[in-house]
C-alpha cells in the first residue's frame, strides 16, 4: 500500500453519515532519497496496473473497516486519499514519479505481450483454438503480401477516424464538448499511431499514437506537453491496440471462407479509395485466351486488382493467365494477399485511441471512475 508522504494531503475515512473531507496528516520526517524512492515505486505500481492497484486496495480497506454497510462512502474516501497522495507526489517528487511511471509503462507493455503469448500457448491445447493459431501463423502461399499503394494513407485515415471517435466518446463521458483544435489533435495522434502500427505492430503503434495524441492535445489546449499524460495514454493505447489485434486476427481466422474473402475485398476497396482512385468492383469477365476468362475484384483505370485473404489463398490458373496477359500489354494485375494479422492491425488501429479515454479519469462520469 502506498504510504502518505510528510505533510501530504489525506482524506478522513467516511462513514454512511459523514462525507469525506480532506485533512492534513502529519507523519515523521523522512529522507529526501527515501521519499523520491517511494514516489517512484508508487508511480511504477500505478502505471503497471493502470490504476487497478488503487482500486483494489481502496476496496479492501473499505471492506475491512466496516463491511458492506456504508462501503460506497468509505471506498470513495479511500480513493480520494490515494488520489491526493498521487497529486502530492506529482507536485513535490514529480521527476521521481515520472521515472517510476515510465518504468511501469515499459513493464506493463511487456506484460501485455507476455500475457498474449501465454494465452496463445494455453489455447493451443484446445483443438479448435490450435487450428486457428496454426492458421494465423502459417506461412502464406502467396509471398507478395499487400500492394503498398495507398496502404500508408489507409492506416493514417483509419487511425484519424479512431482518434476522432475516441474524442467523441470522451466528450460524452465528461459531458463537455471539445474544441475543433482538440479534435484535430485526436485525429493527428490517431494518424501517427496508424502509420506506426504498420511498422511496429498494434501494441507499440498504439503506444506511439497514444503519446502523440496526449502531446498534441496539450499543445492544442495551450499547455506544455505533460509526460504523465503521455505515459498514461501510451499505456492505454498499447493495451487496447493489442486487444484489438488479438480480437481482429482470431475472429477473422474463424470466419467461413466466403466471408474471409469479403473482408479482404473490403480492405482492398478502402485502400484503393485511399489512393484517390474509384475502383470498378462489378467483376466483369476479362478474357485470358483460349476461350477462358477471369473476373478480377477491381478495375482501376487500365489495371486490375485481385484481393486474397488468409495463408491458404492462392491465384487460380485463369488469374495467373490474366497476370501474364496484362504484363505483355504493359498493364498490371495488383495483388493484395491479406493475412489475418492485417485485420488485427486494422482493429488495433481503430481501438487503440480509446486507451487515452480509458486512462483519463479526470471528469468522467462512468461508474467507478
Amino acid at each position: 500500500m502506498k504510504k502518505v508522504a510528510a505533510a501530504a494531503p489525506a482524506v478522513r475515512k467516511a462513514t454512511a453519515a459523514t462525507a469525506p473531507k480532506a485533512v492534513v496528516r502529519k507523519t515523521p520526517a523522512k529522507s529526501a532519497a527515501g521519499e523520491h524512492a517511494r514516489a517512484a515505486v508508487s508511480g511504477a505500481v500505478d502505471e503497471f496496473t493502470l490504476g487497478a492497484a488503487d482500486r483494489v486496495l481502496s476496496a479492501g480497506e473499505a471492506l475491512l473497516d466496516g463491511g458492506v454497510q456504508g462501503f460506497g462512502d468509505r471506498y470513495t474516501a479511500e480513493m480520494r486519499q490515494r488520489r491526493a497522495e498521487d497529486s502530492y507526489d506529482s507536485a513535490h517528487h514529480g521527476a521521481a514519479r515520472t521515472v517510476g511511471r515510465a518504468v511501469g509503462l515499459v513493464g506493463g507493455v511487456a506484460a501485455t505481450g507476455g500475457v498474449a503469448s501465454a494465452g496463445r500457448v494455453a489455447l493451443s491445447r484446445l483443438p479448435q483454438a490450435a487450428k486457428l493459431i496454426t492458421a494465423v501463423h502459417k506461412a502464406p502461399r502467396l509471398k507478395v503480401g499487400v500492394d503498398p499503394l495507398g496502404l500508408g494513407r489507409l492506416a493514417a485515415g483509419a487511425g484519424a477516424t479512431g482518434g476522432v471517435t475516441a474524442q467523441v466518446v470522451q466528450d460524452v463521458a465528461t459531458g463537455r464538448p471539445s474544441s475543433p483544435q482538440q479534435y484535430g489533435a485526436a485525429a493527428l495522434g490517431g494518424a501517427v499511431g496508424g502509420v506506426a502500427t504498420l511498422r511496429y505492430g498494434p501494441m507499440h503503434g498504439g503506444a506511439i499514437g497514444g503519446a502523440s495524441e496526449a502531446a498534441a492535445s496539450d499543445m492544442a489546449a495551450g499547455r506544455m506537453p505533460s509526460a504523465d499524460r503521455a505515459i498514461g495514454a501510451a499505456h492505454g493505447g498499447a493495451l487496447l491496440g493489442k486487444v484489438g489485434d488479438v480480437a481482429g486476427t482470431y475472429r477473422t481466422a474463424a470466419l467461413p471462407a466466403h466471408l474471409k474473402g469479403e473482408v479482404g475485398e473490403a480492405l482492398s476497396y478502402a485502400k484503393t479509395l485511399a489512393r484517390g482512385k474509384k475502383p470498378n468492383v462489378s467483376k466483369d469477365k476479362v478474357g485470358v485466351g483460349g476461350g477462358k476468362f477471369s473476373k478480377p475484384d477491381q478495375k482501376i483505370g487500365d489495371d486490375f486488382l485481385e484481393a486474397k485473404m488468409g495463408p491458404h489463398a492462392n491465384l487460380t490458373r485463369n488469374q495467373r493467365l490474366l497476370q501474364a496477359k496484362l504484363n505483355r500489354e504493359g498493364k498490371k494485375l495488383l495483388i493484395d494477399a491479406w493475412q489475418f494479422r492485417d485485420v488485427g492491425k486494422a482493429a488495433g488501429i481503430l481501438a487503440s485511441p480509446l486507451g487515452g479515454v480509458w486512462v483519463n479519469e479526470e471528469g468522467t462520469r462512468w461508474p467507478g471512475r
